[in-house]
């Protein structure tokens, strides 16, 4: 053997061990556990930043890996084809295609092996330089494939097919120990990533907090409705609010007032007809519901029960609470806050507020599957309705009734000094049993 078909051999040799380990990293990425990129986001630095580069751009490492291991391949049969002179004409082919399959796709497709976070992070370390070195044709590559892919009715893979709002979580969470986001822009992070989970019944108007009109009130009622509510829109009903199928439609009082200044006749049922309501289920997802608002161009739903009744009401600016914290307008009274400091360790909460956004404020853990608010727990706790004054302690929280009546509770004082050792879930367990 001369020395020319030895460095034919040992390149052949280079292209297919190289095609191996190409192999094996693109399917390491592909099956990538999402323990260990938390294990790195969490690690912040430069870790943090690279890592997100591949989850926010993964094919473009596919790309890169598919472009190495295929000019491999092809390396290592152009290599071979001199050999074709000097052996048996259908060896070499049909070894080095039998090596390929094993070494490249059989292998690294049923191997199995733990990699840790450093060695994940020279892995990328190495492909980022790849990538950039092959950059004009891995974006026209890219492009090219998602067009087939969507073009033969598939799916391309994006960051929301690989990373779960979890892993996202934790990526704020270090950016925000970083210093990348400030403390609102990380809370309104956390709440976009959590609005898919909540439900409409989570952040809805309750019935009985509802202003509506009856569908024959007279123009003074109404203008008084309207002027002490400040509401721009209003439910209109027949006979009862109570069920869905008695609203007939939604006053814009725009159109009201408009009507009312021509001095013309304001018929309540027949200005409403052209608005009819739009019902949806109180179990439903606010974010499906907001695009649906969104595309209607609507700005308020009536909520319905499972048994067709009327639930409670939402509206665009309830829903955009959710993501950016409470709107406070000027005609919101010290009453309506939902959330008011007392004192140091004291607070005044709106019954109607959030258990889970009571638990996010007062870093506290109160699970009930049976209420959502705060005013619920306590109806739940005591059997009833509690008067004025009726207070029950849990873990550090001493929670107290500071406005009711026979049928409701309308804000409850919240002192945090209590701290007398007892014990949460013991108490969850006891109460709500």
């Amino acid at each position: 053997m001369d020395d020319i078909e030895s460095i034919t051999f040992f390149g052949i040799f280079v292209s297919i061990v190289f095609s191996f380990l190409v192999s094996m990293a693109d399917s390491f990425l592909k099956g990538l556990d999402k323990n260990q990129v938390i294990e790195v986001a969490e690690a912040g630095g430069n870790k943090y930043e690279i890592l997100y580069t591949l989850l926010s751009q993964p094919q473009k490492y596919h790309v890169a890996l598919a472009l190495l291991k295929w000019l491999s391949i092809v390396s290592a049969f152009a290599l071979s084809f001199p050999l074709l002179i000097s052996l048996p004409k259908i060896v070499p082919p049909i070894v080095i295609v039998l090596v390929f399959v094993l070494l490249v796709e059989l292998v690294p497709r049923n191997y199995s092996y733990p990699i840790n976070t450093n060695a994940l992070i020279k892995l990328l370390y190495i492909l980022r330089p790849v990538c950039w070195l092959l950059f004009p044709i891995i974006l026209p590559m890219t492009y090219l494939s998602r067009f087939l892919v969507r073009f033969l009715g598939g799916k391309n893979i994006t960051i929301d097919s690989i990373v779960s709002p979890e892993l996202l979580e934790t990526f704020v969470s270090v950016g925000n120990r970083q210093g990348d986001f400030d403390v609102e822009e990380h809370e309104m992070i956390s709440r976009i990533l959590g609005l898919p989970d909540k439900v409409v019944r989570e952040i809805m108007i309750p019935r009985t907090d509802i202003v509506h009109l009856e569908a024959k009130s007279g123009i003074d009622e109404i203008l008084r409705v309207a002027i002490q509510s400040r509401h721009s829109r209003i439910p209109v009903y027949l006979d009862r609010v109570d069920h869905s199928h008695n609203i007939i439609g939604i006053l814009h009082v725009k159109e009201l007032l408009d009507c009312w200044s021509r001095g013309k006749t304001v018929d309540l049922e027949q200005l409403v007809s052209s608005r009819p309501p739009y019902f949806t289920p109180e179990s439903r997802k606010i974010w499906d519901l907001f695009q649906d608002l969104q595309s209607n161009r609507l700005h308020l739903a009536i909520i319905v029960d499972e048994y067709g009744g009327t639930a409670g009401l939402v509206t665009l600016e309830d829903i955009i609470e959710e993501i950016v914290g409470e709107i406070q307008d000027e005609y919101d009274t010290e009453e309506q806050v939902e959330c008011l400091q007392i004192s140091s360790d004291i607070y005044s909460v709106d019954a109607r507020m959030n258990i889970d956004d009571f638990n996010v404020f007062f870093n506290s853990n109160l699970e009930v599957v049976s209420v959502d608010t705060i005013g619920g727990v306590m109806i739940d706790h005591f059997g009833r309705v509690p008067e004025k004054g009726a207070s029950f302690q849990i873990d550090r929280l001493k929670l107290s009734v500071l406005e009711a009546d026979n049928r409701r509770i309308y804000r409850v004082t919240v002192d945090q000094k209590i701290s007398n050792g007892t014990n949460l879930t013991k108490l969850n367990e006891e109460f709500y049993d």
